[in-house]
């Protein structure tokens, strides 16, 4: 959910929490690898990145490698 809709949310530049709506399979699975990855780079401060996957219903084998390479690229 979008920061700005909750009111006096303390947040922290060392961390990051990204949601993701909908299933993570192989149509999606490199932009989100790559979004993220991104994301890391850009952010000098960013210390934890925090995928909420509490949302995706379903995952393929494309899915789940983009997660395996994701976790390797962030180490």
């Amino acid at each position: 959910r979008n920061v700005a809709r909750y009111a006096g949310l303390v947040t922290d530049p060392r961390v990051a929490v990204v949601r993701v709506d909908g299933p993570l399979y192989f149509a999606n699975a490199q932009l989100l690898e790559d979004t993220l990855a991104g994301l890391a780079e850009n952010r000098s401060s960013l210390q934890a990145l925090v995928l909420d996957a509490s949302a995706i219903g379903d995952a393929d084998a494309d899915g789940a490698h983009a997660l395996e390479q994701l976790r390797e690229r962030l180490a």
